[in-house]
């Protein structure tokens, strides 16, 4: 598995190989319905959302959807040679398909950006999301703009973009500031999906 070093130590890119016709497949999933056991339901579109700064169309995959176990295996290897952490699975327990069209974006933001005395004030359980990844499903020539970024923690001037490339898998720790930026032109399709762990101690 050749893994790209990104920034720092706490993100990394890998290529899976998969072939433009399988990314073009998942990515045709979108217009399948329910019924179909392959996407489970959908989300509103969220538009000027003050509170997070997302606009997108998301959908989950279905919890037996072949995909995820595939994309967990990448980032199970990833995770062994760099990150160490102690996983259990996905929070949310599947994959989000996620849909950005023209306008679309989705300002700087962590995954997991609560701290110990927030969890035990809310109560909120045991887990905490500790790897996050995103899968590139759409060829760069299909849109513009749509840039994944990320801010180095240790230096919030210093900008990571990440190379768009069909099929190329960025995981990276789930605490890591990070945006899609407006898309201008296309659409851009992905997946994302977090792995939770036991709390950071």
């Amino acid at each position: 598995m050749d893994i790209k070093f990104n920034v720092n130590s706490n993100i990394f890119s890998v290529s899976t190989e998969l072939p433009p016709l399988i990314c073009d497949a998942i990515r045709d999933w979108e217009s399948l319905d329910d019924t179909d056991k392959i996407i489970e339901y959908a989300h509103a579109k969220m538009n000027n959302d003050v509170r997070d700064g997302r606009s997108s169309m998301v959908k989950w995959l279905h919890e037996t959807n072949w995909l995820p176990s595939v994309l967990l295996s990448y980032v199970a290897n990833i995770n062994r040679r760099y990150f160490g952490y102690e996983l259990v699975g996905y929070d949310n327990e599947t994959v989000q398909f996620t849909k950005y069209g023209v306008g679309d974006h989705y300002d700087w933001h962590m995954d997991e950006d609560r701290n110990p005395f927030e969890l035990m004030q809310n109560n909120s359980g045991e887990f905490v999301r500790k790897l996050s990844y995103t899968f590139q499903l759409s060829d760069p020539s299909e849109y513009e703009g749509g840039v994944l970024e990320f801010q180095n923690p240790m230096n919030t001037n210093e900008i990571q973009i990440i190379e768009k490339k069909q099929g190329l898998l960025t995981v990276f720790d789930s605490r890591v500031p990070h945006r899609v930026t407006e898309v201008t032109s296309g659409t851009r399709y992905s997946l994302v999906g977090w792995i939770k762990g036991g709390r950071f101690s």
